[in-house]
This record gives C-alpha cells, structure tokens and sequence, in this order.
C-alpha cells in the first residue's frame, strides 16, 4: 500500500484526535515527516469496571523517511501516560547505530512553525527546558480542570483566583 502525507504541517482531521499535524522533519540522521497526533482517552464501561477509573493520554507518531511512500516501511508507534507532560517529553522517533548506541528525536517546541526538532543521544524523556503543550491540547487540559475558556488565557493572582472561586460559589446558591 502506498501513502505520503502530503502537505508538511497539514491537519490531518482523522476523527477524534485532539490535535495532529503532520510535520517536515530534517535533524540528521532523522530526515523526512512525521504525524504526531494526540487523545486522551476515558473509559467507557460501568462503574463495577476496575478500569473505569483509568484516564490517559495517547500520543500515536507515524514516521516517514524521506523517499519512502510505502506504508509497510513507515514507522508508527503509540506512547500512553496518565500525564500529558510524560508524553511531551517522550521521544518521537530512535535511530540506533552498528555501535548500539541510540539517537532520538524530540518536538521540542510546538509554537512555531513548523515546530522545532531536535535530536539526542540516548532515548530518555527530555526534561530540560520544559516542553509546553501545542494550544488545543492546553486547552482540554483547562477544561478538565474546570478553568472556563474566557478565563483561560489571563493570568490571575492567587487572591484573583480565591475571589473568583467564592463569586462562582455564591452564583450557585439559592435565593
């Protein structure tokens, strides 16, 4: 089967993903696209259901070597962690060398355009600088916190925040 992800940065609107773009990638030995696509997954089952307690994110990376457009030669691989901030740091793609050591890719900056790579010996999560979330995901991260949307892109004082907290609580009380 062939396929090439066509347009570099291109959202690919594959459903239920949150966010997912595909990416031009040219960090040597890493040279081709990349999809980097995110969800976050709830259970669906009944209460008595164990699982039913499990939330995660799921991060589902497709490689593509410059030159190759058959589907059997891409690389996917699906990264799943209960914090979204695991996943960020995660490497994107691996490349090990006949000396068995290891280089890995990492987006490292999801604010530009196209967003910025970069490579590192080894395969351990990336810690430093901190890697903020692309805006939609930060966006579901607030939602899940209950942040309402208008209130989102200020910044408040801890004593804005209180005030606003015991505003919300006095709309909710009876007359």
């Amino acid at each position: 089967m062939k396929l090439d992800f066509e347009d570099p940065g291109m959202v690919m609107n594959m459903g239920r993903w949150i966010y997912d773009r595909i990416w031009p990638v040219d960090k040597p030995p890493f040279r081709g696209k990349i999809w980097v696509a995110y969800e976050f997954l709830e259970p669906l089952t009944s209460r008595q259901d164990p699982l039913s307690v499990v939330q995660a994110w799921m991060r589902l990376d497709i490689w593509q070597p410059f030159g190759v457009h058959d589907l059997s030669e891409m690389t996917p691989h699906v990264n799943v962690a209960s914090n979204l901030d695991d996943l960020l740091q995660a490497n994107l793609q691996g490349c090990e060398y006949p000396d068995k050591h290891i280089e890995s890719l990492y987006l490292t900056d999801y604010s530009t355009t196209p967003p910025k790579f970069e490579v590192r010996r080894g395969s351990k999560p990336w810690k430093k600088p901190v890697i903020k979330p692309p805006a939609r995901l930060a966006e579901v991260q607030d939602a899940m916190r209950g942040r309402h949307p208008d209130d989102r892109t200020k910044v408040q004082t801890k004593a804005e925040e209180v005030a606003q907290r015991l505003q919300w609580a006095t709309w909710q009380l009876p007359p």
